[in-house]
């Protein structure tokens, strides 16, 4: 992985203050002289990830009034969500989790009613190849980083073989916070465990039961939010 840049670690620091709710929409960031002084970086860097989180929707620079949170729930963009994405702290955001979660379950669950309607015997046969790659990649005894990313490889060819070019777009998008997601779940449901879930979900889009395979997959998540003491923001009882 490759070391973040000063300026990209001015964004990391600013927009978790935002995020963990430190500093909410409408109140005022430090001045960029004080974050360059708390981050021991220089003014310049700091300018420029101050331009880059404007750029995002999370700051309005203002003349004479300084430094805003903006209302980036109201006003943000795809930008926005992908700065969540790529700078939010995955590992110690339960939330964040919930929330990628749920718009990947929403992405992939579209895509396998598409697939379970529309598919070829070419769709079934890759699905099935990638499914023994990861039980392959289990037999040889491959840590856990080789597993995820074969377990998540499964996933990401239902969206690409489902017929909606925007799916795996979406997906690709979500880089190294995907990485770590699949990680977690696979270290959490263990291989063999997913191997024998990836082919119950082949079997249920190529019997055209798109809708049992998206209800197993939303019950998984689900699941996973029980035992590990999780809850929707509003939601709980």
């Amino acid at each position: 992985m490759e070391k973040p840049t000063l300026q990209e670690l001015v964004i990391q620091k600013v927009l978790e203050m935002i995020l963990d709710g430190k500093v909410k929409p409408g109140e005022k960031l430090p001045s960029m002289a004080q974050l360059a002084r708390q981050m021991n970086v220089s003014k310049s860097i700091v300018n420029l990830g101050i331009q880059d989180l404007a750029r995002m929707g999370f700051v309005e620079i203002r003349p004479r009034s300084g430094l805003l949170v903006a209302d980036y729930l109201k006003t943000g963009s795809f930008e926005t969500i992908m700065a969540i994405v790529r700078y939010g702290k995955l590992g110690m955001n339960p939330e964040l989790q919930i929330n990628l979660v749920e718009l990947r379950n929403a992405t992939e669950g579209a895509a396998i009613l598409r697939l379970a309607r529309h598919h070829s015997e070419e769709d079934i046969d890759a699905l099935r190849q990638q499914n023994e790659a990861l039980r392959t990649a289990y037999r040889k005894g491959s840590g856990l980083e080789v597993l995820a990313r074969e377990n998540q490889r499964f996933h990401e060819l239902i969206c690409e073989r489902c017929g909606n070019y925007v799916y795996p777009l979406l997906n690709h998008n979500f880089g190294s916070a995907a990485d770590l997601l699949w990680q977690m779940c696979t270290a959490y449901w263990g291989a063999e465990w997913n191997i024998r879930e990836n082919e119950q979900t082949i079997r249920d889009i190529e019997n055209g039961e798109g809708q049992k395979a998206v209800n197993a997959m939303v019950k998984m998540f689900e699941d996973y939010l029980e035992a590990n003491g999780m809850t929707r923001k509003g939601w709980e009882s």
